[in-house]
Protein backbone atom coordinates (compact mmCIF):
# COMPACT_ATOMS: atom_id res chain seq x y z
CA UNK A 1 0.00 0.00 0.00
CA UNK A 2 1.39 3.42 -0.80
CA UNK A 3 0.43 6.19 1.54
CA UNK A 4 2.50 8.83 0.10
CA UNK A 5 1.61 11.52 -2.31
CA UNK A 6 4.10 12.80 -4.66
CA UNK A 7 1.84 16.14 -4.86
CA UNK A 8 2.60 16.90 -0.97
CA UNK A 9 5.22 19.14 -0.60
CA UNK A 10 6.45 21.24 2.30
CA UNK A 11 7.15 24.78 1.09
CA UNK A 12 9.57 25.30 4.80
CA UNK A 13 12.24 23.28 5.81
CA UNK A 14 11.22 21.62 9.18
CA UNK A 15 8.15 20.95 8.14
CA UNK A 16 5.91 18.43 9.37
CA UNK A 17 2.80 17.05 6.93
CA UNK A 18 0.25 14.54 8.26
CA UNK A 19 -2.65 12.92 6.36
CA UNK A 20 -4.72 10.57 7.58
CA UNK A 21 -5.56 7.12 5.86
CA UNK A 22 -8.39 5.02 7.07
CA UNK A 23 -6.88 1.11 7.32
CA UNK A 24 -9.62 -1.95 7.75
CA UNK A 25 -9.12 -4.03 10.56
CA UNK A 26 -7.83 -7.17 8.60
CA UNK A 27 -4.86 -6.06 7.13
CA UNK A 28 -1.67 -6.98 8.91
CA UNK A 29 1.76 -4.44 8.38
CA UNK A 30 4.69 -6.70 7.37
CA UNK A 31 7.15 -4.20 6.14
CA UNK A 32 8.15 -0.97 5.53
CA UNK A 33 9.77 0.17 2.71
CA UNK A 34 10.22 3.78 2.14
CA UNK A 35 9.98 5.34 -1.15
CA UNK A 36 11.53 8.66 -1.57
CA UNK A 37 13.73 11.25 -3.45
CA UNK A 38 16.88 11.26 -1.12
CA UNK A 39 17.34 14.81 1.07
CA UNK A 40 13.42 15.31 0.56
CA UNK A 41 12.57 13.61 3.84
CA UNK A 42 14.65 13.55 6.87
CA UNK A 43 12.34 11.57 9.08
CA UNK A 44 8.69 9.77 8.36
CA UNK A 45 6.72 8.87 11.22
CA UNK A 46 3.90 6.49 11.15
CA UNK A 47 1.25 7.23 14.05
CA UNK A 48 -1.75 5.24 14.80
CA UNK A 49 -5.19 7.23 15.67
CA UNK A 50 -8.86 6.83 17.08
CA UNK A 51 -8.97 9.95 15.50
CA UNK A 52 -6.69 11.97 13.03
CA UNK A 53 -5.85 15.49 14.10
CA UNK A 54 -7.91 16.94 11.23
CA UNK A 55 -10.91 15.90 10.33
CA UNK A 56 -11.65 18.64 7.89
CA UNK A 57 -8.37 18.56 6.04
CA UNK A 58 -6.91 16.18 3.77
CA UNK A 59 -2.78 17.43 4.30
CA UNK A 60 -2.20 19.49 7.39
CA UNK A 61 0.55 20.92 9.23
CA UNK A 62 1.36 18.95 12.26
CA UNK A 63 4.64 20.57 13.29
CA UNK A 64 4.07 21.23 16.91
CA UNK A 65 6.97 19.67 17.78
CA UNK A 66 8.62 22.44 16.03
CA UNK A 67 9.86 25.34 18.08
CA UNK A 68 10.01 28.92 17.76
CA UNK A 69 13.73 29.02 18.04
CA UNK A 70 13.96 29.18 14.10
CA UNK A 71 14.01 32.62 12.76
CA UNK A 72 12.11 31.89 9.39
CA UNK A 73 8.94 33.16 9.16
CA UNK A 74 5.95 30.36 9.14
CA UNK A 75 4.42 29.77 5.85
CA UNK A 76 0.52 29.02 6.00
CA UNK A 77 0.14 26.82 3.49
CA UNK A 78 -1.77 23.91 5.46
CA UNK A 79 -3.66 24.18 8.06
CA UNK A 80 -2.11 23.42 11.43
CA UNK A 81 -3.63 20.86 13.72
CA UNK A 82 -2.03 17.84 16.03
CA UNK A 83 -1.25 14.51 14.25
CA UNK A 84 -4.14 12.67 16.39
CA UNK A 85 -7.18 14.27 18.09
CA UNK A 86 -6.79 11.12 20.74
CA UNK A 87 -5.02 8.06 21.07
CA UNK A 88 -1.60 8.53 19.68
CA UNK A 89 0.73 5.68 18.98
CA UNK A 90 3.84 5.63 17.00
CA UNK A 91 4.04 2.98 15.28
CA UNK A 92 7.05 3.39 12.68
CA UNK A 93 9.78 6.10 12.68
CA UNK A 94 12.12 6.69 10.06
CA UNK A 95 15.35 8.39 9.90
CA UNK A 96 17.10 9.53 6.67
CA UNK A 97 18.55 6.65 4.18
CA UNK A 98 17.72 4.28 6.45
CA UNK A 99 17.06 0.50 4.76
CA UNK A 100 13.24 -1.09 4.36
CA UNK A 101 12.26 -2.75 7.77
CA UNK A 102 10.69 -6.34 7.54
CA UNK A 103 8.71 -7.68 10.11
CA UNK A 104 8.62 -11.00 11.25
CA UNK A 105 5.74 -13.27 10.16
CA UNK A 106 3.65 -14.73 12.49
Amino acid sequence: MDLFDAGRVAKQEDTYLCTAVKLDKNRYIRAFNPQHQSGHAHHIILTACKEPGSATEKVWNCGEMLTSRRELPVIKTYKQAPQCASDTRIIYAYAMDAPALQLPTV
